[in-house]
């Protein structure tokens, strides 16, 4: 997930008849959010502050997401965005990478959870990216606590159903 100075604006209520006003930030400095979550149980894995989404931090990424569950084979599902097509990020041991239809992100869970996160720094305008990375992790850490809420959000019927017969295979 990308987010950055440039303001992320939401609904909001108004009184009727008057115009919502919002201060903004003109400001372009963007850096990166990685995540992933484990419908089933609820695990989300997180590393933020990344200054681009290349396949150099995916890789990162990766390494990182396996150190953290290093007894588990892991299943990784993706957009076809090109970062994630280098075989090198296909290469690993016990991760294997399911890629999306193109232009089917609503499949994804953790694009939900992105939603969710985006919710902390919406309408509001912040001079300094490291703030925006403080009210973020302090969302992820609400999220990683409450792993009832997690399920709730991202495991989907068809996606709980998917996920079990490939465990019973």
């Amino acid at each position: 997930m990308r987010y950055g100075l440039i303001g992320n604006f939401k609904r909001s209520w108004n009184k009727i008849g008057k115009r919502t006003t919002m201060a903004h930030s003109i400001g372009y400095v963007n850096r990166y959010l990685y995540s992933a979550i484990s419908p089933i149980d609820g695990d989300i894995f997180n590393m933020i502050g990344f200054d681009d989404a290349t396949t150099k931090e995916t890789d990162i990424f990766l390494d990182n997401l396996k150190l953290a569950f290093p007894n588990n084979h892991i299943v990784v599902i993706w957009d076809n965005a090109p970062f994630h097509k280098p075989k090198i990020l296909h290469q690993k041991e016990n991760l294997s990478i399911v890629f999306l239809p193109s232009y089917g992100q609503e499949l994804n869970p953790v694009e939900r959870y992105f939603g969710e996160m985006r919710k902390y720094t919406a309408n509001k305008t912040y001079d300094d990216i490291e703030i925006i990375e403080a009210e973020l992790e302090n969302g992820a850490i609400i999220w990683q606590n409450d792993k009832e809420k997690v399920k709730q959000l991202t495991c989907w019927d068809w996606i709980e159903e998917q996920i079990l017969s490939i465990l019973e295979y």
